[in-house]
């Protein structure tokens, strides 16, 4: 797969038109470049397991989003893994990678799976 531009033209004036019908601030997430990012790493890296920081961006849609592409997860609190849970994603596809936790986490991360 050839690499492609993150924000072209078209892509620009979308966000464009988008943002004069929303009030600011707000967060706007183009999935399309999520999908196109996910599926670049994993031709680029055909023999690995791709784990996405769920502290980079947690948001529901994006988690979803990665989940249904097949990423693997690093969460880095209970409330990470809390929230990949209640999304149905299986502690098989987490890393906890945090070196400071609590010994109540640490038993919830181990029950987890």
């Amino acid at each position: 797969m050839e690499r492609t531009e993150i924000m072209t033209d078209e892509r620009l004036q979308r966000v464009l038109d988008f943002s004069r019908t929303r009030e600011t601030p707000f967060q706007l997430i183009l999935s399309d470049i999520i999908e196109e990012k996910f599926a670049e790493l994993q031709e680029a890296l055909p023999f690995t397991k791709i784990y996405y920081a769920v502290k980079a961006n947690p948001a529901v849609d994006v988690l979803r989003l990665l989940d249904r592409l097949g990423s693997n997860f690093d969460v880095a609190s209970v409330y990470e893994l809390r929230r990949l849970q209640d999304l149905g994603i299986s502690a098989s596809r987490m890393s906890c990678g945090n070196t400071i936790k609590k010994y109540e986490h640490i038993k919830e991360f181990f029950a987890a799976g």
